[in-house]
């Protein structure tokens, strides 16, 4: 029994000492309208919880209005108004009201402008320096 607690201990020391590169939304990213769209959300679903047992206690209401506020925020940035925007900024969009996008930006943590670059500018960044050693690539192959 010990054998196997210590076994087991040791395949977690290795596992987390692994390098793991994740990105938000899977290993296909996550696009700017999609981000825009679980900010608003975010935002929205706790006041939907905290209104809605005012007009009614049946969880499963509460529940599809939840649902409902997390379609309509995914309706609103991908072919509503939000997707006409050009909105790249997290859905921080210059016609927001100032607390708005205070609180867009305290629940951006993670997205790399806590390190001085945003993630779309890091993205360009890196893709830019992909291009580079491609190119640097094929005119040492010539």
């Amino acid at each position: 029994l010990l054998a196997t607690r210590v076994r087991f201990l040791g395949h977690l020391a290795v596992y987390n000492s692994e390098p793991t590169h994740r990105k938000p939304g899977g290993m296909w990213g996550m696009s700017s309208a999609e981000k825009s769209a679980l900010d608003v959300a975010f935002l929205l679903t706790p006041l939907t919880n905290l209104s809605l047992p005012q007009a009614t206690k049946d969880p499963t209401l509460i529940f599809w209005a939840n649902l409902l506020v997390t379609g309509a925020c995914y309706g609103w940035f991908f072919i509503g108004p939000g997707a006409k925007s050009g909105n790249t900024g997290g859905g921080l969009d210059a016609s927001l009201p100032g607390p708005i996008k205070f609180a867009l930006q305290a629940i951006d943590f993670g997205a790399g402008s806590e390190r001085g670059l945003s993630m779309e500018t890091r993205e360009k960044l890196e893709q830019r320096q992909a291009e580079k050693a491609q190119q640097t690539n094929k005119s040492e192959d010539e």
